[in-house]
Order: structure tokens, then sequence, then C-alpha cells
């Protein structure tokens, strides 16, 4: 396509998108618009202009598609598989939730048993994982606080980006100056270092953690496919009919 027929459909697109939004249109064929069409092709390069119409037609598409589906969800049969496709949405996100949830206290279990009471679980999602020292005095029985700067970040990856390879790996928060505790008091930071180093010497406990984010790396995987394909379902109801 010449560069002038590119400029003459990209101002046909805009007149299209301008009746679509309620907007006045311009005669095309008038000698106004003739001389902008020519100008137009003479100041922007072909690609420019190509993706400019690209645009313009995509965004044209999206407001047909948006129109259609909002009148098919006017009419009964609409509504009923929006009010279902919607239910089952939040369904799918209370699931995965209710299983980050589950993984967490699991977690939970075996890092008091293995490190002791005063660690545990700052979040867990997929097969990531952080856990820390919690801070007694800011916690309450619905919400536990964690002492800031102390938490390890472990990661269960089965197919990293770099090296294609399986990766199981645990990075712990960097610190500045510590105060050396006293002969009473062996301090948060002795506690945090001491409580890493058992993480990493323990075998069991490493096994245990491999393994359960290894599970729930996969089940977010699996339930972020069944979100997105219900998410489609809802953007686009005839895909299925189509």
């Amino acid at each position: 396509m010449k560069k002038h027929e590119l400029a003459r459909a990209i101002f046909e697109q805009r007149n299209e998108l301008y009746l679509l939004t309620g907007q006045a249109v311009s005669d095309l064929d008038s000698p106004h618009s003739i001389g902008m069409i020519k100008d137009y092709a003479r100041r922007y390069k072909v690609n420019e202009l190509e993706s400019e119409l690209k645009g313009l037609t995509e965004k044209i598409a999206q407001i047909n598609h948006d129109t259609r589906v909002e009148a098919f969800y006017a009419t009964p049969e609409g509504a009923a598989l929006k009010a279902e496709t919607e239910q089952a949405i939040e369904r799918k996100r209370k699931e995965w939730g209710a299983h980050n949830a589950n993984a967490g206290q699991a977690i939970d279990k075996v890092l008091s048993a293995a490190l002791g009471d005063h660690w545990g679980v700052c979040r867990v999602s997929g097969g990531s994982l952080e856990i820390g020292i919690i801070n007694p005095e800011k916690s309450t029985p619905i919400q536990r606080a964690f002492h800031s700067g102390m938490a390890i970040d472990i990661t269960y990856d089965e197919w990293h980006w770099f090296d294609k390879s399986e990766r199981f790996e645990a990075s712990c928060s960097g610190t500045a100056a510590i105060t050396i505790p006293t002969a009473t008091d062996i301090g948060k930071r002795a506690m945090f270092y001491i409580g890493f180093g058992q993480l990493l010497s323990d075998t069991e406990l490493t096994a245990i953690l491999r393994t359960t984010l290894k599970e729930s790396a996969q089940t977010e995987k699996r339930m972020s496919t069944e979100l997105q394909t219900l998410q489609d379902r809802l953007a686009n109801p005839f895909t299925e009919a189509e």
C-alpha cells in the first residue's frame, strides 16, 4: 500500500472511530481533507503510517467487540452466563487464597518444630516463600508481625529462565551495624543468623520445604491457567460459539 493510500485509510478509520464515539466526522473528499491527507502522507514514514493504521483498526475492533458483549450481557441468557462466570472467578480466587494459606500453615508447623516458635511464615505464594523472626510485641491474635530486616527468601523454580534448570535457592536480607548482645541477651540478630544456619544444615527441613514449594508452584500454575480461562470467557463470551 502506498503512503497516500495508507494516509487515506487512517483518516477513514478515524472517521469510523468518531462515529462509534459520537463525534463529528470529516468529509474526506473535500479540498481541505484532501490536502490534509496529502500532507500527512508526506510527513510520515510508511512504517509509522502502518503502525497508526494497525492501532486504529484494533481500537475499532475492540470497541465493536465491547459493544457486542455489552448487548449480549443485557439479555437474560447473557446475564445468567455473566453471573455464572463471575461466581466461578470468585470461587477460583478464594481457592487460590486458601491454597496459599494452607501451605503457609503447613510450613509454619515444620519451621516451629525445627527452628523454634519465634520463626514463622511472612508470606507464601506458589514457589516463593518468605520466613522471618516473629515480633511478639507488635503481633496480635489476628495479625502476626515480624522484625524488619530479618527475613529469608526461599524460592523454587522448576524451569528457570536463565539456564532452563530446576532451582531451589535461599537468600537472607542484608544488615547494617549489629549491636553485640550481652551475656543475658543473645539478640534478635543472633537468633536470625543461628536459625538461617540451622535451616541450611537441616536436610530434612529443606527437603520438606522443597517438596511443599514445588507442589505449591504446580498448583498455582494450574490455578492461574484456570482463572485466566474464566477471565477470557468473561471478556469474550462468544469464544466457544465461534
